[in-house]
């Protein structure tokens, strides 16, 4: 027998809960989604999202949502503004493509249903869009210091302004200023000599992103510039060969196919995301499959990135 439901009075807050979050994007308004989601009154949790941008802006190439980050936004609200899943009979085709005749091996199936494929900036704006009122966004707000206090937060950023939270979450990305400072403000005052030198230092590095050796190239092509019997316009493919993977899915709500290519090349200076020159990645693929040159020659859009 199921205990029975006591009513609890609500309880009466002086100040709200102060919840800063750093960073605008899709972890960004995912969190500030769950939190409205559990506490939407803004009487006892106050939120606000800062960038470092200065304009709110919806940009990106395509993204694949799996079936548990689409669960996670049904769980959300967001998916019933989204089209559901389609129910592709592949939802990669694998396919060796560095070689001159490209050659299909393998299909991917989930038994539930494809992953759900959109351009980044559809699901940004629904996302928006589901956000209830009370919640304040802050733009230009980079943030440079993130100290401990005895009992709030205090937020330093680059145009010398402060603001004090009750609790921080960091959003803003692989190359999260948050995760930095706090892990730098952890380890750096244990600093000393002897033995515990090298694993405190560890520690403190800890934060900063490591090049893993590959990089990504991001863009688009039109379905009018590819030829009609193109692997890519059937199905999602995924092109793999030594050092390098291409991977294409159309995307429903336009006549376009997103593309990604990575390659194992010689590290840059530093990580960056920059245009890229078309030859570049010509250039990383060469000696592969007429289809996978075919995606990389005509691509609208081309977006370097390191990681």
């Amino acid at each position: 027998m199921a205990a029975p439901r006591i009513p609890i009075a609500k309880q009466k807050f002086t100040e709200p809960l102060r919840v800063a979050i750093v960073g605008s994007g899709l972890a960004g308004l995912s969190v500030a989604l769950g939190v409205q989601q559990h506490c939407s009154d803004p009487d006892v949790v106050q939120i606000d999202i800062y960038d470092a941008a200065v304009v709110l802006s919806e940009v990106g190439a395509g993204i694949t949502l799996w079936p548990k980050t689409v669960a996670l936004l049904r769980e959300l609200g967001v998916l019933d503004i989204l089209d559901e899943s389609p129910n592709e009979e592949v939802a990669f085709r694998m396919r060796k493509g560095d070689q001159s005749e490209g050659v299909d091996f393998y299909d991917v199936r989930f038994p539930k249903g494809s992953p759900l494929r959109l351009l980044r900036a559809e699901l940004q704006s629904r996302m928006l869009s589901s956000l209830r009122k009370g919640l304040n966004f802050h733009l230009s707000r980079r943030v440079i210091g993130l100290q401990q206090m005895d009992d709030e937060v205090l937020l330093t950023f680059a145009d010398g302004s402060t603001t004090a939270c009750d609790l921080v979450i960091g959003a803003d990305g692989v190359h999260s200023t948050i995760r930095r400072l706090a892990v730098e403000s952890e380890f750096l005052p244990l600093k000393t000599g002897g033995t515990l030198a090298s694993g405190v230092n560890a520690l403190a590095s800890s934060a900063k992103t490591q090049w893993c050796g590959r990089y990504a190239y991001r863009g688009m092509v039109r379905v009018s510039a590819l030829p009609s019997d193109h692997p890519s316009l059937g199905v999602p493919m995924r092109y793999v060969g030594a050092d390098g993977q291409v991977i294409t899915y159309p995307i429903p709500s336009k006549p376009i196919i997103n593309v990604l290519a990575m390659a194992r090349q010689e590290p840059a200076d530093e990580p960056r995301t920059t245009d890229a020159p078309r030859e570049d990645s010509e250039a990383a693929f060469a000696g592969w499959e007429p289809a996978v040159a075919q995606l990389l020659q005509v691509r609208a859009t081309c977006t370097f990135l390191v990681r």
